[in-house]
């Protein structure tokens, strides 16, 4: 008993330096129980195993500087996955920069993920296809002359990955402007591979699926442009596909506006990023285990609140009239929880897709009080009859 009870107080008291053993997912294990769990987003395409492992690993007390720049990951990753999975917008911004390794070569460097673009690209992801290109489009930009766009397009469907197939078409668009800073946008749409292989110059009807997409994803292209060379790229894009694409022309023409969240109907997300951030600057100031949870319960409830104000812009320009309600707190995070994990995200590269198994009203099965079978209701709907029985199971 009193070893235990020793042991007990050990843990208590251990500091910021001790959890170094420990991984993030060993401590959501015992930190967060039952409901609690919603907030770690767990089967989303938010990896918040990874991004709660960096504090543990790279946070110093005594450090200013590494706060300032793990607050600034964390930031740009739940702006990221805002703009990429929540926001249903087709376009989203990704931060990359030109610059030179010791010996004076220049190479692309992602600013989000610290690292050359080429080293944040799954190698087997298309049977290294993907790679292969990113490589040539990074050869490309590097060697650009001044307003040029490289044009590296992915389309949907098959990716040789364990999770299955892409949803949509991605054009990614590397713009080197006329001073030769480099600006890139992905844009999301729902062209064919026949589309996608006129966009870059390909002719594969006698291939089969798989190699005609891996052919796409390995010839990128350059272009030399006059103007607002993302424009000029969806002009490339319409003009393969043979039809407008109204939307993703005003999402970029009004990207600004989109991508610093400088909107009217932006003004929630930017309030519930403002908020995260101050509380990683006041809040998070030990590794201590409760702080630990504490930055995982916010960064996880934030991503949770801009699900919910998406969800209200969208009903407002729905024009619906019926407000939704929850019967409490945890009835609400675990819906939005849900929502978030239909989404299909990219955790590690890999898109996952989950379905829903609560809504605003609860559980979707539940059994019946008469013949205890199990009964699975529509979402978003009641029923009044067991499925089975045809007892009234209203409430």
């Amino acid at each position: 008993m009193q070893v235990a009870l020793l042991e007990s107080r050990a843990r208590m008291e251990r500091t910021a330096l001790d959890l170094n053993f420990e991984t993030a997912h060993d401590l959501f294990q015992r930190l967060f129980i039952g409901y609690e769990k919603v907030y770690l987003l767990q089967g989303s395409g938010f990896n918040m195993t990874n991004q709660i492992d960096q504090w543990i690993r790279d946070f110093d007390p005594n450090d200013q500087e590494s706060k300032k720049i793990l607050i600034e990951k964390t930031m740009s990753d739940v702006r990221g996955f805002y703009h990429e999975f929540l926001s249903r917008r087709d376009i989203f911004p990704f931060e990359l920069e030109i610059r030179k390794n010791e010996t004076g070569e220049r190479y692309v460097y992602s600013t989000k993920y610290d690292q050359p673009l080429e080293n944040i690209t799954q190698a087997n992801e298309r049977e290294g296809a993907l790679l292969e290109g990113v490589k040539i489009a990074t050869e490309m930009i590097i060697n650009s002359e001044p307003n040029t766009i490289i044009i590296l397009n992915s389309p949907e469907g098959w990716t040789g990955l364990p999770t299955g197939a892409h949803p949509d078409n991605q054009t990614h668009v590397y713009w080197v402007g006329l001073d030769g800073d480099l600006k890139a946008l992905t844009l999301r749409s729902d062209i064919d591979i026949v589309a996608s292989e006129k966009l870059v110059g390909l002719d594969g009807v006698n291939l089969s699926l798989i190699n005609r997409i891996k052919n796409v994803v390995r010839n990128p292209i350059s272009v030399a442009v006059v103007n607002d060379g993302f424009i000029e790229a969806l002009d490339l894009i319409e003009k393969a596909s043979g039809h407008e694409l109204n939307k993703l022309r005003h999402e970029i023409q009004n990207r600004d506006t989109y991508i610093e969240l400088t909107g009217e109907e932006d003004l929630e997300i930017k309030q519930v990023l403002s908020d995260l951030e101050l509380f990683l600057n006041e809040e998070i100031n030990d590794r201590s285990e409760q702080t630990i949870k504490k930055l995982a319960f916010n960064i996880g409830k934030s991503i949770l609140d801009m699900q919910n104000a998406v969800n209200k812009r969208e009903a407002k320009y729905n024009n619906q009239t019926m407000v939704v309600g929850y019967d409490s707190s945890e009835i609400k995070y675990q819906v939005l929880s849900q929502q978030v994990k239909e989404i299909l995200g990219c955790s590690n590269g890999i898109r996952e897709q989950r379905s829903f198994d609560f809504d605003r009203f609860g559980s979707l099965d539940f059994n019946c009080p008469s013949c205890n079978r199990k009964n699975t209701r529509p979402l978003g709907q009641l029923i009044s009859n067991c499925q089975h029985c045809g007892a009234d199971v209203r409430c």
